[in-house]
C-alpha cells in the first residue's frame, strides 16, 4: 500500500493516517480552506475527491450572482449536451462517463446500454454474415455455395426458400448440444426450412422416432 503522507492532491494535503473503513485505508487531510476531512486512498489517487467540499461549492456559484448550477463531483457542469438521464431519471455527467468507458472498454454495454444496443444492431445489419460464422463457423461464401447447391430449396421437404421461409443451418446435435451457442463447424449438415429444422430437433435427430411418426400419420390417413 502506498504511503501518501504529506502528498498534495488538488486542494488537499495528507497529514496522517486515519485507520481503515470497508477494508480501505483512510487518510486525514487538511484542505487549503482550513477544514479537515477523512478520505480513502482510492478517492485521492483516482482524483475523485479534490477538496473538503469547498471546491464544489465554489464551482456551484456562477459568475452572474449566487445562482447554483448542477455539477458533477469532478467539477463538470451537468447541463445541456453534458447531461445524461438514464431510465431511472438519474442525472449523470457525460464527460465522466466517456472517461470511464475509455478506461474500461469491456464495460461499455453496462454504462451506456442504449448506445451499445444501437451500435450492435447497426453493426449486425452491416455484417449479416457474422452470426453464421459465430454460431456455425460458416462463412458467407460457404453459405451461398450451399444454398446454390440445393437450388434454393429445403434439403428435407424441398420447399423453396422465400423471405417468409428463410433457410436455417442444420447441424448434428450429437456433436454440439443445443445449449452450446457456438458450434465447431464440422457438424454442419444442410440448409432446412424452419419447420423441418424444428421438427428434427423435436424428434431428437432420431430416425426411429421419425419412422414411428410416419407410421402414426399413415394410421390416421395423413
Amino acid at each position: 500500500m502506498k504511503n501518501l503522507f504529506w502528498r498534495p492532491f488538488e486542494r488537499l494535503r495528507v497529514t496522517s493516517e486515519a485507520g481503515t473503513k470497508n477494508n480501505r485505508r483512510m487518510w486525514l487531510c487538511i484542505c487549503s480552506c482550513g477544514n479537515s476531512c477523512v478520505v480513502s486512498s482510492n478517492a485521492l489517487l483516482r482524483g475523485n475527491t479534490k477538496s473538503c467540499g469547498c471546491l464544489r461549492t465554489a464551482v456551484l456559484k456562477s459568475r452572474k450572482g449566487k445562482q447554483l448550477i448542477p455539477v458533477c463531483k469532478r467539477g463538470h457542469d451537468i447541463s445541456g449536451k453534458n447531461l445524461h438521464l438514464d431510465n431511472r431519471g438519474l442525472r449523470t455527467c457525460i464527460a465522466c462517463r466517456r472517461t470511464w468507458t475509455r478506461a474500461h472498454p469491456s464495460q461499455y454495454h453496462k454504462v451506456r446500454p442504449e448506445e451499445a444496443k444501437k451500435y450492435a444492431k447497426d453493426w449486425r445489419k452491416a455484417n449479416p454474415h457474422y452470426d453464421k460464422w459465430r454460431s456455425y463457423r460458416m462463412t458467407d461464401e460457404a453459405f451461398k455455395a450451399k444454398l446454390l447447391s440445393q437450388d434454393g430449396r429445403c434439403a428435407c421437404c424441398g420447399d423453396e426458400f422465400t423471405e417468409e421461409n428463410k433457410p436455417h443451418i442444420d447441424h448434428d446435435h450429437r456433436c454440439c448440444p443445443v445449449g452450446n451457442r457456438r458450434k465447431c463447424g464440422k457438424c454442419v449438415r444442410d440448409l432446412l426450412c424452419m419447420h423441418c429444422n424444428m421438427g428434427l430437433g423435436f424428434l431428437r435427430d432420431s430416425s426411429a422416432r421419425a419412422e414411428k411418426a410416419v407410421i402414426y400419420l399413415r394410421k390416421w390417413g395423413k
